[in-house]
């Protein structure tokens, strides 16, 4: 925090400064003032999507579900988004419609922003093979593989396997 305040000192209208330090305040718990300086950012740099995200995750923690959902599809929109910034807002968006009891609107966000955090990581990293297992996963579980009649196994010994699906 220290060292983005300072760089604010040397750089009061830094866009990119204020919205970095926004999100270190709203995360550390500072709402009040990391609202104040998102919104001062915007001022300056009216289409910032680092602001943007921190005061949607402002009204999320406020509890206004609607503005938060409305920014954070805004900002999905906003044109060449960094990979990391990218994989933020949709992650923020799945965990809001995951909040909001929408899991059909919130796999597929939080998926995508795992998969674009992951990317940062490169090829081999421990995330993108987690994501790509879960992704050989899902193309087998079909729906008409979970609507299907299986034939229940009797007299089970302790050494025959059980497989479950789902977590």
């Amino acid at each position: 925090l220290e060292g983005y305040r300072h760089a604010l000192r040397l750089a009061p209208d830094s866009a990119e400064v204020m919205a970095h330090l926004a999100g270190l305040l709203e995360k550390t718990g500072e709402l009040t003032q990391a609202r104040e300086l998102a919104k001062q950012c915007l001022i300056h740099a009216p289409s910032n999507p680092m602001a943007g995200l921190v005061l949607a995750q402002l009204d999320r923690r406020a509890k206004r579900f609607d503005q938060a959902v409305d920014r954070l599809q805004a900002l999905r929109g906003h044109a060449a988004l960094p990979v990391d910034l990218a994989g933020d807002i949709e992650l923020a968006l799945g965990q809001l419609y995951d909040q909001l009891h929408k899991p059909e609107d919130a796999y597929p966000l939080i998926a995508a922003g795992n998969q674009k955090k992951a990317k940062l990581l490169g090829e081999d990293s421990p995330g993108q093979q987690y994501l790509q297992r879960i992704a050989s996963i899902s193309a087998l579980v079909t729906p008409q593989l979970v609507s299907a009649k299986h034939n229940q196994a009797r007299d089970l010994s302790p050494a025959d396997p059980i497989f479950l699906i789902g977590f």
